[in-house]
């Protein structure tokens, strides 16, 4: 098979040419209509990516269950302006965040947690956002949540929640232990890791206060979430081995 360059090749055929050489009128009306279907192509395709983009933007919802009714509802995704892509290199900071055997080590421990919460503890207001902030896309549910009795206006963004239970499980956990040094790096690594995974996927779903349960609990909200299952069977097909 001749396997010649493309680029050697021209992208009218010699024949054609030739022809327009011998019909100067032909080629120019050839060439003409090639423009031409350039541009209806080039606007046709545009109008497909946009009617594509508005129908992925539509598509962009979390479903999920009341847990009351068992009514299905349809939360769309909240836009706030873009966290972007920070890299980070990921530290051991253990003999900071998991240092809790001794008093002043558990007096550092605590003020470096405390250093991974925002003034204001994660809550926000969603009628101060709307009233500072215009341009964010607020879901008409999550207004309505806003306005409801049991919810007090006040929302808490889910890494922060994530992080406070992160921070409660350190803290039993080493008073389960007591203050004697215990063979525990595994469990330590783990919750260091735990920590680095919250502050890195940076949870942006609202959470509302529930003021029968005096607090956020964070059930039945909607998270846009990677698809777990399908990474799961992708893992399972490239394994390297079939141990379990």
């Amino acid at each position: 098979m001749d396997r010649t360059s493309t680029e050697e090749e021209p992208f009218i055929a010699r024949e054609e040419l030739a022809g327009n050489a011998r019909s100067p009128k032909r080629g120019y009306i050839q060439t003409k209509l090639v423009v031409i279907g350039v541009l209806i192509t080039a606007i046709a395709s545009s109008m497909l990516t946009l009617l594509l983009t508005d129908i992925l933007q539509a598509l962009l919802v979390a479903r999920f269950d009341s847990g009351r009714n068992g009514m299905q509802i349809w939360l769309p995704e909240l836009q706030i302006p873009s966290l972007g892509n920070v890299p980070l290199i990921w530290t051991d900071e253990m003999s900071v965040f998991l240092n809790r055997t001794t008093k002043e080590g558990v007096a550092i421990s605590d003020k470096a947690w405390d250093t991974l919460m925002p003034n204001g503890r994660g809550f926000i207001s969603l009628a101060k956002l709307k009233e500072n902030n215009t341009n964010y896309q607020i879901p008409e549910l999550l207004i309505q949540l806003d306005n409801g009795a049991s919810h007090t206006g006040k929302f808490a963004i889910s890494a922060f929640h994530q992080i406070h239970c992160l921070s409660i499980v350190v803290k039993g956990y080493y008073q389960a232990l007591g203050s004697e040094k215990h063979d525990v790096s595994h469990i330590d690594h783990c919750l260091e890791y735990l920590r680095h995974s919250i502050m890195c996927s940076a949870d942006t779903a609202l959470e509302p206060w529930k003021a029968e349960e005096g607090g956020v609990d964070g059930w039945g909200t909607t998270h846009m979430c990677r698809d777990y299952d399908e990474l799961f069977k992708w893992a399972e097909a490239y394994r390297f081995t079939d141990s379990k």
